[in-house]
C-alpha cells in the first residue's frame, strides 16, 4: 500500500466514525492519526468494533454514557455497541486503534479485555497513560501500522501478539485509577451486570428494577440520570451489539436471530436494526462478510492485488 493510499483510507474509517458508520473495517487490527481542526455536536453512533483513542492535542467534549471531557495524554475506551457521540472539539490530534474481538476470538471476559468490559459495565472510559510509557504505546501502534501493509504470510499473527501488547499497557494505565473508575453506585452496577447477562431475554425495565429492589419509575429516572439512556435503550443497545457479531460470524437466519435476540417480531427487529445503523441486517452480514471472508484475509496477509480494495 503506497503511503497516499494509505492516508486516504485512515482518512476514511475516520469519517465513517464521526458520521455514524458501523461497519467493519478492512484489517482486522486497524490504526492511524488524525488531526481534526473542528468538531461538532454529531449524532450519537455505535460500532461494530472496539476502539481505543489516544488523545495528543486539543481536547474533546464527549458524551459516553455521561458527559466527559477527554483531554492530552488519556486514552478512551469505546466497546463493540456502546452508543456514544462528539459534542464539540477544537484542533484535535488523536492516534485511533479499532479491532474485530470475534474475529481475533478475543472475549471481554479474558483479563486483558477487563478495561473495555468494565466501561460497558459503567466505569469512566477515559484515563491517562503515564507519560513514561507513551512513546512506547506510540511505537506499539506505529508497528501495527507497519504490519497491515506487511506482505508477511504471519503478519496477521504478529499483528495479534502487538495488539496484545497494546491491551496490557492499557490495563496497566486503567488499574492505576481502577478504584476511581466507577461513579455508579453499587445499585447501577448491579443494573449493569443485569442487563448484560439478560439483554438476551426478555426483560424490561421491571425486571431489572425488581433485581436491584427499586420501583420501576425510580429506577428508571436513576437510570436516565447515570447513564443518559432509557433502561429500553440500553437494552436495545445491547442485543443489537449481539446482532452484529452473529450476522458477521454465524450463518444463523435472520428470523432465528430476531427471536433468540428477544424481539418477537422480525419486521420489528429489521426497523429496529436499519433505525440504528442505516442498513438491513442482511445487508450488514453482505458487506461485513465481504470483508472478512477467509479467502479475502489470507490474501490480504500474502499480499495480493486485493488488499486495498473497499
Amino acid at each position: 500500500m503506497v503511503a497516499g493510499r494509505s492516508l486516504l483510507y485512515n482518512r476514511l474509517i475516520v469519517r465513517y466514525w464521526f458520521m455514524g458508520a458501523q461497519l467493519h473495517t478492512k484489517n482486522l487490527v486497524n490504526v492511524g492519526y488524525k488531526v481534526v481542526g473542528n468538531f461538532a455536536n454529531r449524532p450519537g453512533v455505535s460500532h461494530a468494533e472496539h476502539v481505543v483513542l489516544l488523545l495528543e492535542k486539543g481536547q474533546l467534549e464527549f458524551e459516553h454514557g455521561r458527559q466527559i471531557t477527554f483531554k492530552p495524554g488519556m486514552l478512551m475506551l469505546i466497546p463493540a455497541g456502546m452508543l456514544h457521540r462528539t459534542l464539540a472539539g477544537n484542533k484535535v490530534a488523536f492516534r485511533w486503534l479499532s479491532f474485530c474481538a470475534s474475529c481475533l476470538d478475543f472475549d471481554e471476559n479474558a483479563s486483558l479485555m477487563a478495561p473495555f468490559k468494565q466501561v460497558r459495565l459503567g466505569a469512566l472510559p477515559c484515563f491517562v497513560l503515564p507519560a513514561a510509557r507513551r512513546d512506547y504505546f506510540v511505537s506499539l501502534y506505529q508497528a501495527l501500522e507497519a504490519e497491515n501493509e506487511s506482505l508477511a504470510v504471519d503478519a496477521k499473527e504478529v499483528a495479534k501478539s502487538l495488539l496484545n501488547l497494546v491491551l496490557h499497557e492499557i490495563k496497566k494505565a486503567a488499574k492505576l485509577v481502577d478504584e476511581k473508575t466507577f461513579s455508579h453506585s453499587t445499585t447501577m452496577s448491579e443494573a449493569l451486570v443485569f442487563m448484560q447477562e439478560n439483554a438476551l431475554t426478555n426483560i424490561s425495565l421491571r425486571d431489572v428494577a425488581a433485581a436491584v429492589h427499586l420501583s420501576p419509575a425510580y429506577f428508571a429516572t436513576l437510570f436516565k440520570k447515570s447513564s443518559g439512556f432509557s433502561v429500553g435503550a440500553w437494552i436495545t443497545q445491547l442485543r443489537l451489539s449481539e446482532a452484529c457479531a452473529q450476522l458477521t460470524h454465524t450463518d444463523i437466519s435472520i428470523e432465528q436471530l430476531t427471536y433468540q435476540l428477544g424481539w418477537n417480531d422480525v419486521t420489528h427487529f429489521i426497523r429496529t436494526f436499519k433505525k440504528m445503523y442505516s442498513i438491513t441486517p442482511a445487508q450488514w452480514r453482505r458487506k461485513n462478510r465481504e470483508l472478512h471472508r477467509p479467502s479475502k484475509i489470507i490474501a490480504q496477509i500474502q499480499g495480493s492485488d486485493n488488499k486495498c480494495s473497499p
